[in-house]
Formats: C-alpha cells, structure tokens, sequence
C-alpha cells in the first residue's frame, strides 16, 4: 500500500513539473528585422526561420513550386558578403541537406539553403540532387519578404531564447 502511495505521488509530481513547464514557459520572441538576427546570433540564442512559401515568389528550373511551409534553425550559419547576381550584399546564410522522397525524381538529397539580407528580404534555395551521383535534378528559388512590423512576410524568424 505503501509503496502504491508512493509511486502515485512521483506520478503526480511528475505531471505538476510538465505542467509547469509549459504554463510559464515564455512564448518564442519574433525577430523583425535583421539587425534583430544579428544580435540574436551573436549573443549565441537559437534561432528559428519558418517560412510560408505562399508569401513568396518563385522560380525554378525542373523543379516544385508547390507552396508549403518550411522551417530551419541558424544551428549552423555563416555571416559574409554573398554574390548575388553581379551585387555583392551582406547577410546571413544557414543550410541543410536531407534524404527526403519525390514524386517526380524518387528518392533524392534535397539541400536547402536560406539567405537574409539586411533590407529584411530573404532567399530560400532548393536543389534536389541524385542521392548517387549529385547530379543536379532541380533548382527552386524563393524571395520572400521578411515578417516585420505589421507586415506578414514569407519567412517568420523566432528567437527561441528570448
């Protein structure tokens, strides 16, 4: 009987720390421009890109155009110049490369990389590459404005820390 007692009060302490956890858990804080990013990046938070494909235009050659979403965490990033065309500009650049499936092409790499820039524009690129020979099967670029003061972009930055 003891014992039962026991293990139901660990339970039920258990499920209070959950749920304590996520009553006062403070919201994600959005990022609404990029000197926002920077200082975010800078002082080491994690930052989060959720992009809306719908708030963006496209093109592509061989490839989806298809509106979605799509999400990346600045894990990883870079901050340089980045020739863009014949334009050198600023900005910050994070990417990843997973195994997803196709309708078209099957199984293949599809490398994703986002670019934002300091006039709160970004760049989402997306290449799907045989996951054999890394032939480039397709190439999709996306331009999207960013989220900022009352105006819903195509990519939502979160500063997962603050």
């Amino acid at each position: 009987m003891l014992h039962s007692v026991k293990k139901a009060l660990i339970l039920l302490l258990g499920f209070f720390i959950v749920l304590s956890q996520s009553v006062f858990a403070a919201p994600h804080k959005a990022i609404l421009s990029y000197a926002d990013l920077l200082n975010a990046l800078s002082i080491g938070n994690e930052v989060r890109a959720i992009i809306n494909l719908n708030n963006c235009t496209s093109s592509s050659t061989g490839g989806n155009t298809n509106a979605g979403m799509s999400g990346l965490n600045f894990t990883q990033f870079n901050q340089y110049e980045i020739l863009v065309g014949q334009e050198k500009r600023s900005g910050v650049a994070t990417s990843i490369t997973m195994l997803v499936e196709s309708s078209r092409f099957g199984h293949v790499y599809n490398y994703v990389r986002l670019r934002v820039f300091p006039d709160n524009s970004a760049v989402l690129t997306s290449q799907f590459l045989d996951p054999k020979t890394f032939a480039l099967l397709s190439n999709t670029t996306f331009t999207c404005p960013l989220t900022v003061a009352g105006n819903q972009g195509g990519v939502n930055l979160y500063n997962l820390d603050g």
